[in-house]
């Protein structure tokens, strides 16, 4: 897009290589060569063994065949949509970015769906949220059901402000590039019955005050409860004094094991 410092050109969903871009706007056409794409680190325990792409995206970084790709805005959060398998013989149109969410709990729709966020997503731009404790809700609906869902940033200012995003009951889940501001009670809670969820590339600022002492500033920037074969990387962590729980009662049965943590900043 336009700016008034230039022209703005964000590329998804290429592999690795070198490219050569040109663009054409209003002002002209511009071209760039040897731009360089390089491959995501998919070590960890979220890819181990899997081989089909965790989330919307193919392991060589395209999409996967008949992705749905959703943009969202602070102006789009609201009116967004996208019709839904919901049953064997019946689809419904959805609209607003949590309903659309909540609409996949069904376990009907088999394509692979891409949310893209662009610029600053408040609470306040959300249809509704899900989770009353956390704000944006990734459920499925059993244990480990087969998700297929990126929620990603678009560009380096992509940022989600006063929610953060629970998964639950989810299998097959990315979250990546994306600034977490002023979380309600956890930036990113990956919790009960989660498998192959892979969060990387995020700055995690700090959160909402708790009710407990070491609430001040949030509870848990990104949390793991009875989950397996997740992967958490190439995060940073600001401001916040509770950074990676594993487990609150790790006694209890179904908890969290096969985890990786690797290339983050603290």
């Amino acid at each position: 897009r336009d700016t008034s410092e230039g022209v703005r050109v964000d590329v998804m969903g290429l592999k690795p290589g070198t490219y050569t871009l040109t663009v054409t706007t209003k002002s002209g056409t511009f071209t760039q060569s040897g731009i360089e794409v390089n491959e995501q680190d998919r070590s960890g325990y979220a890819h181990y063994n899997y081989t089909n792409g965790v989330g919307a995206y193919n392991d060589d970084g395209t999409l996967k065949q008949d992705a749905v790709v959703l943009y969202v805005t602070k102006d789009t959060a609201k009116t967004v949509t996208m019709t839904v398998k919901t049953d064997t013989n019946k689809t419904t149109k959805c609209v607003g970015i949590q309903s659309i969410i909540d609409a996949l709990q069904k376990g009907k729709e088999t394509r692979p769906v891409d949310i893209r966020i662009i610029g600053t997503v408040t609470k306040n731009d959300l249809d509704k949220i899900s989770s009353s404790s956390e704000g944006l809700q990734v459920k499925g609906k059993n244990a480990y059901s087969d998700m297929k869902l990126t929620i990603e940033g678009v560009g380096s200012d992509a940022c989600i402000k006063d929610f953060g995003i629970l998964v639950r009951n989810a299998a097959n889940v990315e979250i990546r590039n994306l600034s977490v501001l002023n979380f309600m009670d956890d930036g990113i809670s990956i919790d009960t019955s989660n498998c192959n969820i892979w969060v990387h590339n995020l700055d995690i600022y700090y959160g909402q005050a708790g009710s407990d002492s070491d609430q001040k500033k949030g509870d848990g920037s990104i949390d793991v409860k009875k989950s397996q074969y997740c992967t958490i990387s190439y995060n940073h962590f600001f401001d916040s004094g509770k950074c990676g729980l594993v487990d609150a009662t790790p006694a209890d049965s179904g908890y969290s094991d096969y985890l990786t943590y690797h290339h983050n900043w603290f």
